[in-house]
């Protein structure tokens, strides 16, 4: 389902419209690149990293680096999936089709994250997902400039502790552009994630060999089973 942009007030959707919106969207990208920056802000300190995503249709691309040092890829070349853990120096290949890209979106299970727990997944090659135990429920979804902000929360009925989640997206897409997340208990934050686009583009002229296994990483890493590395 397609939400239309207007300046009358939103009907608020759920959160399951939102996440099935986002899931079909970033699957109608044909030639899309976008680089994300992120920071994970807690009592202990902080984290960042940048996360580059390339997307022509059932191909991707997908970087997790720290500044120019690369940390994980993955990727699907039309035939083949891969993925390679270059800490590790070790990476594995996967034939078939793309499943990730194919598989029709449904809401997530019961038991797909812990009780009074929130995470999110950057790296299934598409659109980000975040999931909270209790479940999301959207509270708010408005315009903010140009931008449409839709805003969940989940709260612990024990505790009172609360996520709340902020996503920014562009004009007449459900492609996200920003996010925030803020952990709180019942009196003070927790913790904080901040992700923002810093680079993007909707004609990026991909070429085919931009997602292809590199071949430096064929031939001097290691070969290990998916199910090792891939999940």
């Amino acid at each position: 389902m397609i939400f239309l942009f207007t300046t009358a007030p939103l009907e608020l959707p759920t959160w399951d419209e939102v996440s099935q919106a986002k899931h079909a969207a970033y699957r109608n990208l044909s030639d899309y690149f976008e680089t994300w920056s992120v920071r994970i802000l807690d009592e202990e300190g902080e984290e960042s990293f940048l996360f580059d995503r390339y997307i022509a249709g059932a191909k991707y691309r997908i970087s997790l680096r720290r500044g120019t040092t690369f940390v994980l890829e993955s990727g699907y070349d039309g035939a083949r999936q891969w993925m390679a853990l270059h800490e590790a120096r070790a990476f594995s290949i996967r034939d078939g089709p793309n499943e990730i890209f194919s598989r029709k979106w449904q809401p997530p299970s019961p038991d797909a994250v812990a009780k009074n727990s929130f995470r999110f997944n950057f790296v299934d090659g598409y659109d980000i997902s975040f999931l909270s135990n209790p479940p999301f429920a959207v509270v708010s979804d408005e315009m903010d400039g140009e931008m449409r902000r839709v805003r969940p929360k989940a709260k612990r009925a024990d505790t009172g502790a609360t996520v709340t989640l902020t996503e920014w997206f562009r004009k007449d897409t459900w492609i996200c552009a920003r996010f925030d997340v803020v952990l709180k208990d019942a009196e003070r934050e927790l913790s904080r994630i901040e992700g923002r686009i810093v680079n993007y583009s909707f004609e990026a002229k991909n070429p085919d060999a931009r997602f292809n296994l590199p071949q430096a990483v064929q031939e001097g890493y290691r070969r290990v089973p998916w199910s090792d590395i891939g999940g």
